[in-house]
């Protein structure tokens, strides 16, 4: 499992120094190791709603949650 998440690492590094491909940033890869088996599952993260990162937040100051 090892060898093939740093394979994986390694391929990424290639791909963003030569340039070529589709990179993984912003997306998620699951791995199912006992069926060799990956996905890519599509994800909407950005919540406009969100009080923190959406459209208006109200959150600015995070220094309390120390």
């Amino acid at each position: 499992m090892a060898g093939v998440l740093g394979s994986l690492a390694a391929l990424e590094v290639i791909r963003e120094i030569v340039g070529f491909g589709e990179s993984l940033v912003g997306r998620l890869l699951m791995i199912d190791a006992r069926s060799m088996r990956f996905e890519d599952p599509a994800l909407n993260a950005w919540d406009p709603e969100n009080p923190l990162s959406g459209e208006q937040p109200t959150i600015k100051d995070l220094s309390i949650h120390k």
